[in-house]
């Protein structure tokens, strides 16, 4: 697939507008004192209706907006792509808060090529705050420039991490999740878990968090999130800090430059 600079901000811009009109959608049913189903069945069902309420937009805006662009439907699976073009969307981040009457939810949608995120948006309905990054150019936050925080002391420090998708049939996951947390609790201010992970990430991009990590896979929420702070000027790794974080990595970690180095080792035991 060939594209010029041009390409890719028209894109960025019909993305945007498409994105926001889910997001418009979505908040035109959004209910504070909604509360979730009271079994398992309930709450799948719940979660799948409301994806699939806005997930029709999206595909059919962007597909309009580059034909040549597939879809990925997988967004909860980890791994490489295949090779070529695909837009990886999460109709609702969050989709839990949002079922719940919970505020944090979003909607992204990110271009993948060839296993390379191009460009996202992380758009944020209730606060109108709208998250977007270009390979190479930036990231911004409402179009104005992002940059990580700047501190150098883990023990001022707020972090996050999030939940893995399938935790619960993992208990090797879960036993991992948990060393990380209890090991991080012991060196940082203040430690963050929830969801959507894509906001938690735009956050640290943003300079509101210092750090986010997560064990396990969430495809469509790091995608979006690894690009909006890299390109911001934080640094993404696996939680060993051995390589940059990919699709296929089992772990990841997004941290502001000052504080990556000391963030891997207040993981420490816990990777192992």
């Amino acid at each position: 697939m060939v594209m010029d600079k041009n390409d890719d901000e028209r894109w960025l811009a019909g993305a945007v507008e498409i994105v926001h009109g889910a997001g418009a959608r979505l908040l035109s049913h959004f209910d504070v004192a909604r509360r979730g189903a009271l079994d398992v069945p309930g709450v799948s069902s719940a979660v799948h209706a409301i994806d699939e309420f806005v997930a029709e937009d999206l595909r059919r805006g962007l597909s309009r907006l580059v034909p040549e662009v597939g879809w990925f439907d997988d967004q909860e699976e980890g791994g490489d792509l295949p090779p070529g073009a695909f837009w990886v969307c999460d109709p609702v981040s969050g989709v839990v808060n949002y079922v719940q009457g919970l505020i944090e939810w979003c909607t992204s949608a990110t271009l993948i090529v060839d296993n390379e995120a191009i460009l996202t948006v992380v758009h944020a309905p209730l606060t109108k705050e709208t998250y977007t990054a270009q390979r190479g150019r930036g990231a911004w936050l409402n179009g104005r420039t992002i940059r990580p925080s700047t501190r150098r002391d883990l023990r001022v420090a707020m972090v996050a991490t999030s939940q893995a998708y399938a935790v619960q049939e993992n208990p090797e996951l879960a036993q991992r999740i948990g060393r990380s947390l209890t090991s991080v609790m012991r060196k940082t201010m203040l430690v963050r878990s929830g969801v959507p992970a894509s906001m938690l990430v735009a956050y640290v991009a943003d300079g509101r968090l210092d750090a986010f990590w997560l064990h396990g896979s969430n495809r469509a929420d790091l995608l979006a999130g690894g690009l909006l702070a890299r390109e911001a000027g934080a640094i993404v790794s696996d939680a060993e800090g051995s390589a940059p974080w990919t699709g296929a990595s089992s772990s990841f970690v997004a941290a502001a430059p000052g504080l990556h180095a000391a963030f891997l080792g207040a993981l420490g035991g816990a990777n192992a």
